[in-house]
């Protein structure tokens, strides 16, 4: 008789030791390494010369190295004033463009990606009292603290400097994954109905760079003297006599991590359905004591949400956060009004801390549906705008708002991909 060879189970062998065809892992520079970078002066300016990803291997994250050599800002007679955002608002829109898809990024400004990388950074690790524990203050410290500090033996090379309008070069690392891994992940049809699951898994639709497709990252630069102080990292305003100057370059090197293509699907990690996106949206909150913020019916399964609050007229019109002190209470609510949180803002706050161990930046709030109690990272509890109506926040502020303040709200999920 002839026994029937039955074909390998995708993903059954993925990073064991000791298989055919076993799992092997990189860290290596994709085709953009040391891509010269000019930022503009004065107007928004995409970022060109970014090649397209590798298409030869399977991907998880592109780690971005943005390497600033020379920034030079001259006030004349005008007043310098550092944006809360500073330094990582240098950067605008930012997009991982997937041919025939939707970019799964799509965030409108560089503090948005220092946003996400700090709620979920690449891998689980404590990152609370380094680079990327809170993107709207320093680093580390004022220089002479921490790892900045000369009798430390070794020099911190992550986060080497306290970034001010004075500083003459910083370096920024940040990520945009492919896909996400999870500790817990519960396989789901289009419907919310359970398939299978319950282990650790990387949660990707396609292979990435492994397919045909095209993939880059598309960058905007924001310009180093901006109108106000969210769409720039330095607005100068006041006495104009002279005007102020700025000049400033550097380079742009992208990573790429992940495992080389294998014969066998077996060492590859399994395809799912669903891929991760980090998407932002601006919504105003314009003249209002209350706002309901609407989170998009096309988000499907919410991991993390968080709201950035700005207001352009605040600080004589150069623009500010809104403070959490100015909200009173905020309502997370989902379905027939069923309610997720309705709390004040140190609440809000506290049970925060108690999931990450930091604070974000100022005017941010956000709520994380993905940390359960036992510090599990899953979509078990993930609200899915795909099989339930009407999640949204409703924020209710102590004094009306004023004309042009608005809220970008940032959504980390899990979108159905056919």
């Amino acid at each position: 008789m002839t026994q029937t060879q039955n074909p390998p189970v995708p993903g059954a062998s993925f990073d064991l030791p000791g298989v055919p065809g076993q799992t092997q892992w990189f860290d290596e520079y994709e085709d953009t390494e040391d891509l010269p970078v000019t930022l503009p002066a004065s107007t928004a300016t995409p970022l060109l010369g970014i090649a397209d990803f590798r298409r030869t291997d399977i991907v998880f994250n592109w780690r971005h190295k943005l390497n600033i050599t020379t920034q030079d800002y001259v006030a004349g007679t005008e007043t310098l004033n550092a944006s809360a955002y500073a330094p990582y608002n240098v950067l605008g829109p930012v997009k991982l463009k997937i041919q025939n898809q939707y970019s799964a990024v799509d965030v409108e400004n560089g503090i948005d990606i220092a946003i996400f990388n700090a709620i979920r950074p690449r891998l689980r690790s404590d990152r609370r009292g380094n680079n990327g524990a809170n993107p709207a203050g320093d680093p580390v410290g004022a220089t002479g603290q921490g790892y900045l500090n000369a009798s430390t033996p070794q020099a911190n090379l992550v986060a080497p400097a306290h970034w001010t309008d004075a500083s003459t070069a910083y370096e920024w690392m940040f990520d945009i994954p492919g896909g996400k891994w999870f500790d817990e992940y519960y396989a789901l049809d289009i419907a919310g109905n359970m398939l299978g699951g319950g282990g650790p898994v990387f949660v990707s639709p396609q292979y990435l760079a492994g397919t045909q497709r095209l993939i880059k990252t598309s960058i905007k630069l924001n310009p180093g003297l901006a109108a106000t102080t969210d769409e720039g990292p330095v607005v100068a305003n006041g006495t104009i006599t002279t005007p102020a100057t700025f000049a400033g370059s550097g380079t742009l090197s992208i990573r790429r991590q992940g495992v080389y293509g294998s014969n066998s699907v077996a060492t590859l990690p399994p395809q799912q359905p669903w891929q991760y996106s980090l998407q932002t949206n601006r919504l105003p909150i314009a003249g209002v004591s209350q706002k309901v913020l609407q989170v998009p019916d096309e988000t499907g399964q919410l991991l993390c949400l968080y709201g950035r609050m700005f207001d352009p007229l605040a600080a004589s019109g150069i623009g500010a956060p809104i403070q959490l002190s100015e909200v009173t209470k905020i309502e997370m609510t989902y379905g027939s009004g069923l309610s997720w949180f309705d709390g004040t803002p140190d609440e809000m706050q506290l049970k925060w801390l108690e999931q990450h161990g930091f604070l974000l930046p100022q005017g941010v709030f956000a709520f994380d549906f993905a940390i359960d109690e036992n510090d599990r990272f899953s979509n078990k509890r993930a609200l899915n705008t795909l099989t339930t109506a009407g999640i949204q926040c409703k924020l209710y502020f102590s004094s009306p708002t004023s004309a042009d303040a608005y809220c970008v709200l940032g959504t980390e999920s899990l979108v159905y991909v056919t």
